[in-house]
Parts: C-alpha cells; sequence; structure tokens
C-alpha cells in the first residue's frame, strides 16, 4: 500500500493497493500507453484499490475513482463513512456517502445514506452527523437519508452499493425516506 508517489506507508495509513507475484499478468497485449499507465517500473500492477493495513489485515476501502469533488475538494467517499459510523446510534457498515447533482447545479452535492439504531434518536442523529462531518471536513451534507437495513444495496463483491443508492435517490425511489429526515 502506497502514497501517491509509490512510497510505502506505515500501517494504519490509506493508500493505493499494488500487487505483484506469478498469478498478476504482466501486461496489457500490444498496449504499451495502458501499461505504462497500470504497472510500476518495478513491475507491481496498480490495482486502482484503496487500502489500509492495521492490525496485520489489509482492508480494501473503495476505489480510486469513487472520490467526490465537493466544492472543489477531493473527498473519498469511506473517509466520510468511517466518521459518520463514529456517531452513536449509526450503525456499522452500512452508511453510504455519494455526491448528487440536482439538474443545473454547477457541482456535487453530498447525500448520505444511514442506517439508524432501534433506539436511536433520528433527530439527535441528523444533528450529530452533521456535526460530526462538519468538523472532520467542513462541509455539510445536502441530505442525511435514514435506512432500514435490508435497504442498502451490496455489489457482488460484498462493497456498498453506492451507485445503487444514488441512482435511487436521484430518481425519486428514497422520496419517502428523505421527506422524513428533511421534516425534522
Amino acid at each position: 500500500i502506497v502514497d501517491d508517489d509509490d512510497a510505502v506507508v506505515p500501517e494504519g495509513v490509506i493508500g493505493h493497493l499494488q500487487v505483484r507475484g506469478a498469478s498478476v499478468m504482466s501486461g496489457y497485449l500490444e498496449d504499451a500507453a495502458l501499461n505504462a499507465k497500470s504497472f510500476t517500473s518495478d513491475g507491481w500492477f496498480r490495482t486502482g484499490d484503496r487500502a489500509v493495513v492495521r492490525d496485520g489485515q489489509m482492508t480494501i476501502v473503495g476505489r480510486e475513482k469513487d472520490v467526490l469533488i465537493i466544492n472543489g475538494a477531493n473527498i473519498y467517499p469511506h473517509e466520510i463513512e468511517e466518521v459518520v459510523e463514529r456517531v452513536p446510534g449509526v450503525q456499522p457498515s452500512l452508511t453510504v456517502a455519494s455526491p448528487t447533482r440536482p439538474p443545473g447545479a454547477q457541482t456535487d452535492g453530498l447525500v448520505i445514506f444511514f442506517v439508524p439504531a432501534a433506539e436511536a434518536s433520528i433527530e439527535e442523529l441528523l444533528r450529530s452527523i452533521r456535526e460530526y462531518v462538519g468538523r472532520a471536513f467542513g462541509l455539510s451534507a445536502n441530505h442525511l437519508v435514514p435506512l432500514a437495513a435490508q435497504q442498502v444495496p451490496r455489489t457482488d463483491l460484498g462493497k456498498r452499493g453506492r451507485g445503487e443508492l444514488r441512482r435511487r435517490f436521484e430518481a425519486g425511489e428514497l422520496a419517502a425516506e428523505r421527506r422524513e429526515a428533511e421534516r425534522i
């Protein structure tokens, strides 16, 4: 796991995942430009994943292309999700941060989907999430949408279904959940 300059990062620091070995391809057939972009000079394959090692265990935390660009700042969704999941009363591993751009808007807005614990006060959660995200990133979520656990989609690999939730939100399929949160 490396930084932007391909230098190995210390344990606990999120970076770019690179791999190499006998089972990793050595390059793309007849595509020198893609090979130069995809492999380091010493043969490491750039996977496009972001990962971290904690206590000797590697965890993939997202894709590099998942970056949110909000008011000119680049923020990775998993960073927002980690902060939101520190809020007491938010169920872990079910938070999804996604960009959203209403028609005619000049920049992306932020929508955060979360699953409240059964005993949690939605009003208190909304206030706390806004506070935690504001303190950590200096920005405000445009929309906070509480969901039931079964409403949070997963990809075939078990990753959070960010694209699917964004599509459903922008298509108005989560209008009732959105109205409920915005009513408070």
